[in-house]
């Protein structure tokens, strides 16, 4: 029994439900996560207890379950790196699914709270992107030139959004250029996830301006 109340037996039980949900078996998980929380809820496992718990809700499509884990981790353990993942998992969670409204509020509240410069900026990017897809390419845009004037470890991705951005609010010239400048790849290197969507949504914005040679040339190149 002194054993099972020491940090090490938390993090082995931690350790297991890590197992348990990879082989599928989520309900034992969820257990064994709760035992920990319920042990020792100020413990750093508690606090990566209900991180993991939570993501386990959102894999499952359970919404409530999740942000009520979520809930206890921002009350407990708020600016730690668990609780800041914890508004971007469940922001991005919606983005993902298209509910592009609730993603738009749920990336403002992480812009609100995350104290982390560099999840900061990645909610900042996200909430862009929910903009975007949501049909306020205008709004986005402000927010992607802002990210892109600052070097951060999103800066290409902010600049890619400026792109797609910029073409939709109908400033083809300058959509073309930016794209342009992120496609292109140093010599003998492959091209980085930023410059392949670049070569793709080049295409697309061709596509969309009814020049189907050149929009089919950039396809090919993406493929």
């Amino acid at each position: 029994q002194g054993y099972a109340a020491k940090p090490e037996a938390r993090r082995g039980r931690y350790r297991l439900a890590q197992l348990r949900f990879a082989s599928g078996d989520a309900g034992a998980a969820q257990a064994l996560l709760a035992s920990i929380s319920e042990a020792a809820p100020r413990s750093d496992e508690a606090r990566d207890a209900l991180l993991l718990a939570g993501n386990i809700h959102l894999v499952l499509q359970r919404v409530a379950e999740a942000e009520a884990d979520f809930r206890a981790l921002h009350e407990s353990f708020g600016g730690t790196a668990q609780s800041d993942s914890a508004y971007l998992d469940l922001a991005g969670y919606l983005l993902a699914r298209g509910q592009h409204q609730q993603a738009i509020a749920k990336y403002a509240s992480a812009v609100q709270e995350i104290r982390d410069s560099d999840l900061g900026a990645r909610a900042r990017l996200g909430h862009a992107d929910a903009l975007r897809l949501a049909g306020r390419a205008a709004d986005a845009l402000i927010e992607y030139v802002e990210l892109a004037a600052v070097d951060s470890p999103i800066r290409s991705q902010a600049r890619l959004g400026q792109a797609i951005a910029l073409g939709q609010t109908d400033r083809f010239g300058a959509a073309v250029g930016l794209f342009l400048q992120l496609a292109q790849v140093p010599s003998g290197e492959s091209p980085s996830p930023v410059a392949a969507a670049a070569v793709r949504e080049l295409g697309a914005l061709y596509r969309r301006q009814g020049d189907l040679a050149r929009a089919g040339s950039w396809f090919r190149r993406y493929l």
